[in-house]
């Protein structure tokens, strides 16, 4: 419950007195309260794709404002302040029903702390689907491990999920598993509090997130419609598991030249002024009753923000009239939090409340003393004022102490009103009311703000005024849960029935039916007199705190056989889906007169009327029908009574629909299977994922690409397209899903990359019928056969692959190592180490093609082989450090390797005298230097020295030959 402000002027050790005083004199003190536990909140983000990119105007928060309400979390959070996030959207489009646990449950309170979890906020890029089970599955895990780690009994578990949609994909299977997650939260007692985001046009969404707030004890705040706002909700959820007082904002134009006045009492000890702005340039700044700014300089002082809000955290206020500027027009909400001794509570601000009944509010006064500890204390002539806001609309009651109705003990210290919601009393969805209270004693305001959740009670209702029974049939009666018109389950209600006897109410036992309650009537003694019943309604399980006493009904009781006529579905069904009704004479409630089988007939639109053959026999008296319609169209059902009764027949009418009818286009179309030939360029798919080379490589064939199956059609429905949504699913043999796509508007198109192969097309359209009727799904073999593109583009792709690979080979031929004249492998063997010179033999038999492999296994053969001592093969490699030997490096010196001594030998260049000056020259300071000879000079010289292989040296160097030419 939120801690309201106070402003006192009395000291405050005279207001402490006072509350002691005034405990004592009307005996209201509680026991000291235990000790404050740790608050663990896992937060759910929605960063699915529906959300838009930032910047992007398409989307429901574009610019990412529900990541700044977040955050503001993080700044306000205090050491007893534990937070989690979760990412609700997949990963991956491989991972559709994957969320991503971004940060495990991290105590706030610093700065580090703080910021650490601002920065896993990210709303910059979300995208793919919404795994709603998934997240609260691991929201849930989250807790238990903090449970395993900390003990139950130590923090207050809870999780706040924020979504502007419903599961994707594939909401059906999804909604049952949240179904089993619910119960393990509240049997935990860990809520789960829900926003929506611009859900109006997603009705589904909204029941779902009001199913999960409820069941799990949590806060449904609504649906969001401006993401500005979020900020508030935020802020009232801090407020209220924090018990601090939250002065809630509105919508505000600030500009440079105006100001938004914060007035602050002098009760206050603390201060939380938070600005949301609209304008991530503006700058906001906080002006004090005395005209001076507020900075970080400041004692008690801290600031802290984000490109969208701004909070001033302020110890030991000074009290009076503090203002917002602006440097410049933006749209803000200014919101504030108040910590303080004393505050004003709703006493009975349950979780639910009836909606179609009067709702009575009670409030009372409480102080905090120096232990921290929380007592009643009664304050007298206080004006209490209550505002509650349901979808919109604000009413205003004052509440009074004076004894008169709905209060009960005047000056008792409770203040009590009554209002009505005034919301349709045909509802049955849950909506949420936002109750404030506001007080004031003397000088002194006092607020409390909480969200009540207000759900329509059911009236209890019988099926007809008039009950026929056959003569000594036990009189049972049946009663119904209604709202409006609608039928309402009974399983979270139970009845308490009370029948007048003789000027008495005597109670009568309650039966449970699978739909309804049934209670026995005791007999009247004169058969024109009305029963006279009454009816406690109260609610169990989650209704729990919902009740409708003394709802009173009459009814007459005639001793008449009757004609009942059961059907248990719906009134629009698909064609060919049978229809089942039952049919009884009935002498009581549920005691059929046994006999033949009744006639029932079945007439369609204008067609003859044909009596239905296809009848079981259930029990004695009970009879069922069946019957497959063939067409669409309206069909008129009509039980007529036995010949010897005169009772009227009794008919039931049922629409049938037609099924939506998938129309496929594609190259060839049999009547129960699909052909598909998409072009195929596997090898070059496979050289495109070589990382770097493989696009450098294929960067001119980049017109060549592999085409993947296209598949088109419409949906129609008697002969018109499908205005509804479906989806489009490609399956495995074993039923596994490959893809998904969702289908709108009746028509289809997909491209998909599809391998090779047998599959079936899967078309789901949950929403052809009203619920509770499956339908409908229908279904197709698909055969891919991938075909190889034309003879001349692979042509032409495969000699562009050889232009590009062709200057790559040989610049590599180019540049590998070559070895040269003189060097030389010694190997030792029985005559001693015996040297082989390489060059030499990498000539032999056109080797020089391959400059890096040397093949000595010829050579070895030549002289002598192994009985020489020789290895029987090996194969030298030219490396930039050296050689190797079989793979393994040669040593200069003499080395183990194979089993062979040996070591390598590389040429060393010879040395040159210097040759003396010439006379021509001997006078300059610098002779002219040695021409050398050019790159192609030298690239033919050494071509030469391969095919002539190794020579003598002649002492001469290629530049003195080329001097001499």
């Amino acid at each position: 419950m939120n801690v309201a402000y106070v402003a006192m002027k009395t000291p405050a050790s005279l207001c402490l007195i006072l509350c002691v005083a005034a405990n004592i004199l009307f005996q209201q003190g509680v026991a000291a309260a235990e000790p404050a536990r740790d608050r663990v909140t896992i937060v759910i983000l929605d960063q699915s794709g529906s959300m838009g990119l930032a910047g992007v105007s398409d989307g429901t928060d574009p610019e990412g404002l529900r990541c700044s309400a977040i955050r503001l979390l993080a700044d306000l959070g205090t050491t007893s302040d534990t937070l989690g996030l979760i990412r609700l959207s997949s990963q991956d489009s491989t991972n559709v029903g994957i969320a991503d646990v971004l940060l495990p449950p991290q105590r706030m309170g610093n700065r580090e702390a703080s910021q650490r979890f601002k920065d896993k906020v990210d709303c910059l890029n979300p995208q793919n689907y919404t795994p709603m089970a998934d997240s609260l599955r691991k929201a849930y895990e989250q807790l238990a491990a903090v449970e395993q780690e900390r003990g139950s009994k130590s923090f207050e578990g809870r999780v706040l999920l924020l979504t502007d949609g419903e599961p994707a994909p594939d909401p059906t299977t999804q909604i049952a598993e949240i179904d089993q997650i619910l119960p393990t939260f509240a049997s935990k007692s860990w809520p789960v509090s829900t926003i929506g985001l611009r859900l109006s046009q997603t009705p589904m969404a909204i029941e779902l997130l009001q199913k999960i707030a409820v069941e799990t004890k949590g806060t449904l705040y609504g649906d969001v419609e401006q993401p500005l706002e979020l900020q508030n909700i935020f802020v009232e959820f801090f407020a209220q598991q924090t018990g601090r007082s939250f002065l809630p904002g509105s919508y505000a134009d600030l500009s440079p030249y105006g100001e938004f006045a914060v007035n602050v009492a002098d009760y206050a000890t603390h201060i939380d002024i938070l600005v949301a702005k609209g304008v991530p340039e503006a700058a906001i700044s906080l002006q004090r009753p005395d005209l001076s700014e507020v900075s970080e300089q400041g004692q008690g002082v801290q600031i802290f923000g984000d490109p969208y809000y701004a909070v001033f955290s302020i110890t030991d206020p000074m009290p009076g009239r503090w203002s917002v500027h602006t440097n410049q027009d933006t749209p803000a909400i200014v919101n504030m939090l108040v910590d303080s001794s004393l505050s004003v509570r709703l006493e009975n601000g349950s979780a639910i409340r009836a909606s179609n009944q009067p709702l009575i509010l009670i409030a009372r006064f409480y102080n905090k003393d120096l232990n921290g500890d929380i007592h009643p204390v009664s304050i007298q002539n206080a004006a209490v004022t209550a505002i509650i806001t349901v979808q919109g609309l604000s009413s205003t009651i004052q509440l009074h102490d004076d004894g008169q109705s709905p209060d009960q003990v005047a000056n008792d210290g409770l203040y009590s009103g009554i209002v009505m919601p005034g919301l349709d009393a045909n509802d049955t969805h849950p909506v949420t009311a936002s109750v404030s209270i506001s007080a004031q004693s003397g000088d002194a305001r006092y607020t409390d703000q909480t969200t009540i959740q207000l759900v329509a009670v059911p009236q209890v209702v019988l099926d007809e005024d008039t009950v026929r029974l056959a003569p000594e049939s036990q009189i049972d009666v049946p009663l119904h849960l209604q709202i409006g018109k609608q039928q309402i389950d009974i399983g979270s209600w139970s009845l308490k029935v009370r029948q007048l006897v003789a000027g008495t109410m005597q109670p009568l036992d309650v039966r449970l039916h699978p739909n309804r309650f049934v209670v026995t009537l005791v007999r009247q003694p004169d058969e024109q007199q009305p029963y006279n019943i009454s009816v406690d309604l109260i609610g169990i399980n989650h209704n729990d705190g919902l009740e409708w006493l003394g709802q009173t009904m009459a009814l007459r009781v005639v001793f008449v056989p009757t004609l009942k006529l059961y059907y248990e579905g719906v009134d629009t069904v698909p064609v060919g889906r049978p229809i089942t009704l039952t049919a009884a004479l009935l002498k009581s409630f549920n005691q059929a007169v046994p006999g033949e089988p009744l006639r029932l007939t079945v007439e369609h639109n204008d067609k003859p009327t044909q009596v239905i053959t296809s009848v079981q026999a259930i029990d004695q008296g009970h009879f069922s029908y069946t019957f497959s319609p063939p067409e669409p169209g309206r069909y008129r059902f009509t039980l007529l009574p036995p010949a010897d009764q005169a009772l009227d027949p009794q008919v039931r009418e049922i629409t049938v629909a037609a099924l939506p009818e998938v129309r496929w286009q594609t190259s060839v179309s049999t009547d129960d299977s699909l052909l598909a030939y998409p072009a195929q360029w596997i090898w070059l798919d496979q050289l495109r994922r070589i990382p770097l080379l493989g696009w450098l490589l294929t960067l001119p064939l980049g017109s060549y690409q592999s085409e993947p199956t296209q598949l088109g059609g419409t949906v129609v429905r008697e002969g018109q397209p499908y205005s509804g949504t479906a989806t489009l699913a490609l399956l495995r043999p074993d039923g596994t899903t490959v893809l998904s796509d969702p289908v709108a508007g009746g028509s289809i198109a997909a491209r998909w990359q599809i391998p090779p192969g047998d599959y079936q097309l899967s078309l789901t359209i949950p929403d052809a019928f009203p619920p509770g009727v499956q339908c409908c799904q229908t279904s197709t073999r698909l055969h891919v056969i991938g075909a190889d593109p034309p003879l001349d583009q692979r042509i032409a792709a495969c000699l562009i692959l050889w232009l590009e690979a062709l200057p790559l080979l040989g610049l590599r031929w180019l540049t590998s190592p070559r070895p040269k004249h003189g060097d030389k492998l010694f190997i030792t063997v029985h005559t001693g180490p015996q040297p082989t010179d390489l060059a030499k033999e990498q000539t032999r038999f056109m080797g020089f093609l391959r400059p890096r492999r040397i093949n000595l296994t010829p050579s070895f053969q030549r002289r002598g082989g192994t009985k020489a001592g020789w290895p029987k093969s090996g194969v030298v490699h030219m490396t930039r450090e050296g050689i190797t030997f079989e793979r393994e490096p040669v040593p200069p010196k003499d080395t183990m390797i194979k089993g062979h001594r040996m070591r390598y030998e590389p040429s060393k260049p010879p040395k040159r005298s210097p040759s003396p000056p010439s006379p021509r020259t001997s006078h300059r300071r610098h002779s002219r230097p040695t021409p050398q000879p050019g790159l192609w000079r030298q690239i033919h010289d050494w071509l030469t020295a391969a095919r002539r292989g190794p020579s003598k040296p002649t002492g001469k160097s290629s530049a003195q030959r080329y001097r001499r030419k």
